[in-house]
This record gives C-alpha cells, structure tokens and sequence, in this order.
C-alpha cells in the first residue's frame, strides 16, 4: 500500500503554512484580515525555498557520500541494552526534577482546578529548570517510542505513557502537544504514514479539537478571550468550543503577522528578540524587555506572532526569509540522515519536526531545548557506542 512519506520537512511545512495562511485569510469571525504582499511573497518564497533546499542537500549527500554518516537502525542487542539502560537512567533524573518543580511549585495545576485553589497553571514551574526538565523528557519520550517500535520493550512504552501523564496534569497545553510532535516525528520516520490512516487521522482530530476546548474551559473558568470572539457570526459558533478555540490558535498568530508588518515595522538591526529564547529564563528576566512581544498585537489577548516575528523585528523581512532558509537546510540534513538509518539524528529530528509543526505560532527552532537536544542525544550516542560499535551500511534514503 503507498506510503506518504510527512515525516519530510518541506513537505510538511508546505502543509502547516498553506493550512493556516489560507484559514486565516477566510477570517471566518469576520475580524478583519490585513492582507500584504510582503508577507504572503514571503511565506510562498520560503515554501518553495525548503523544496530547493532538501533536493540540494539530497544531491550533495549523493554526490557526496562523506556527507551522510549512515548507520543502521537495527540496533544490536548490546545497543540496545545500552540504550535501554540510558533511557532508564535519564528518566530516574527526570522524576527528581520533576518531583522538585512540583515541590516548589506547591502541586500540579489539575489538582488545583480541583481543590478550587485560586492558582493558575502559568504557576507551575522553577524558572529554567522547568525548561530543562522538560527538554530531558522530551528526549526521553523519543528514546522510549524508538525502544518500543523497535523491539517492543514494555518499560519504554510504559515511561513514555508516564511522561505524557504528567504533562497533562500541567494543564499546559502548548506544552503537551509539543510533546506529542516529538513522538509523532520518530512515528512517521521509523512507520511511515499509509493512505489507510487518513480516516483514522481524519476520526481523531475533531476528537483533540473538543478535548482542547474542554481543558480551556476547565483551566480558566473565568474565560480566556475566545468566548469574547464567539460575539461575531460564524458557522464555527455552531460547533463545540474547542473549533473556536483551535481556529484561533491557528489563525490569529499568522492574522497578526499581517497586522503588524501593514501597520510597519523598524527592524533593530540587532538580534534582540532572536536571542532572547536562548537566554535561560532566569538570566531572560533580568534583561530590560522595551517591548514585551516583538511585533504589534491586534488584539492582547491573542499574542502569538509566529516564528517569523523575532526575525522580521530584528532584521527585517528580506533577511528574516534568508534565515528561515539557513535553517531549512540544516533541517534537510538531519532529516535525510535519519531517512539513511542514522536512529540518533532520528532523535535529534523529533525537535525540529515539532518546531516545523508549531512554526505558524512560536519560534522553537531558537530555544535552548531544540539547540541542546543534539548534546543530550550525542552524549547518550557516545554512551552506547563507547563498548559497542554501531554497524555502519549503505541504504539509498526512502
């Protein structure tokens, strides 16, 4: 049965940005839409351009072999263990860090909405080592798929249904689904998708999207701006909340985006918002911030502004899709080396497939849990392989 193989980066950013530029551009509430030829000229160059960029990696590792280190993703058994004993071991360091930030945190935010404390669940966490915990059980979620898929261990599936518990006891959505991505990425690259799975996928996501307007309603009760947005005639008031809620977390990113670039924008000629995500929190802080969000809003209570916007107000336009390019091809490559059976640059790709997936609503490709994911993976890769030496074969890429 034909595969469709969506783990690929183009592709996929194909979809993500012609999905939510199209749905913001029907402006189904009836809101306004700002339309500019800047911007729109800008997301259909840098579509086309990770096209261009994924064939021209793909010939060069081609054409040039030393490019691609190849290896096989049928691990040994003592790979395997090594693997295993690793993954074990990092998520014994991520209960303590977990079991700290809950400490400190004074509980989780589910078990506040139920005790009716007057908490929210932008209380939870310690500044920078929440971050760093989660990265640790992002990475650890990836291994315990990989050690599941690949030879079916129980303890692996059962810590990655452990981790993906917690996080929803966080009440954190953006947080939960960024998980997700990273083990839908490792998903899609060791079982690709079939044509079969359509409906499958087609049934499940008007399911997440009530789910997701029912957590809303749950963990603000005293409304969190999209009920305001159910005032303007829509067909969309007509369906469960969550289709709301989910058009205008998908809508409203790009929609100021258009806003703020119509309205006009000074670039700093420095990269103060490009860097301020690989400052840890803690050190963020401290920073004197002139303007809290980096492009005009055109509405508070909706402030996400895509991974463009740190881009466009430091440099401008014209060098924000050059960089979007940049990283284009460095996603290529660790694509195509997963695609050539290298499992760790698998594990390193679950991160930017994720940041590929969430691009229309936050810049992840610059935060320091998708910059340090390559160490953690590496330093675990240089665990397994210091008494075990991974095979090494040639495979044409799928």
């Amino acid at each position: 049965m034909k595969e469709i193989n969506l783990s690929r980066p183009d592709i996929f950013f194909a979809c993500v940005w012609l999905s939510v530029t199209i749905l913001a551009y029907a402006d189904l509430y009836y809101m306004g839409f700002d339309e500019s030829v800047f911007v729109t000229s800008l997301i259909t160059v840098n579509i086309a351009s990770f096209f261009v960029a994924y064939k021209f990696v793909n010939y060069g590792m081609d054409k040039f072999p030393s490019l691609a280190q190849q290896r096989d993703v049928h691990l040994s058994q003592s790979q395997i263990d090594k693997l295993s004993l690793a993954n074990f071991f990092l998520f014994l360091l991520w209960c303590f860090l977990f079991s700290f930030v809950v400490y400190k945190s004074g509980g989780v935010p589910i078990l506040w909405r139920m005790a009716h404390i007057n908490k929210s669940y932008t209380d939870f966490g310690v500044p920078t080592l929440s971050g760093f915990a989660n990265m640790i059980r992002a990475f650890i979620f990836c291994l315990s798929i990989v050690l599941w898929l690949k030879v079916k261990e129980k303890r692996a599936l059962v810590i990655a249904v452990i981790l993906l518990t917690t996080s929803l006891l966080e009440f954190a959505r953006a947080n939960t689904i960024y998980l997700v991505l990273h083990g839908v990425a490792i998903i899609l690259l060791l079982r690709p998708l079939r044509i079969k799975h359509i409906a499958a996928i087609a049934v499940v996501i008007p399911i997440l999207v009530i789910l997701f307007g029912i957590v809303e309603q749950i963990r603000t009760p005293n409304g969190s701006g999209g009920e305001a947005i159910q005032k303007y005639t829509s067909v969309l008031n007509k369906l469960p909340y969550g289709f709301t809620t989910t058009y205008l977390y998908l809508t409203t990113p790009v929609s100021n985006l258009y806003y703020a670039v119509n309205k006009g924008i000074v670039p700093n000629n420095f990269p103060y918002y490009t860097l301020q995500t690989v400052l840890p929190t803690i050190l963020r802080d401290q920073i004197h911030v002139p303007n809290r969000y980096p492009i005009a809003l055109r509405r508070e209570s909706h402030n996400a502004t895509t991974f463009y916007s740190p881009f466009i107000a430091d440099y401008g336009i014209m060098v924000a899709g050059f960089l979007v390019f940049v990283i284009q091809f460095f996603v290529s490559w660790v694509h195509l080396q997963a695609m050539r059976g290298d499992i760790f640059y698998s594990l390193i790709y679950s991160p930017l497939f994720a940041s590929i997936a969430l691009s229309f609503f936050y810049n992840y490709f610059i935060t320091l849990g998708v910059l340090l994911f390559p160490v953690i993976t590496f330093g675990v890769r240089l665990y397994v392989i210091r008494s075990t030496k991974l095979t090494r074969v040639v495979r044409p890429h799928a």
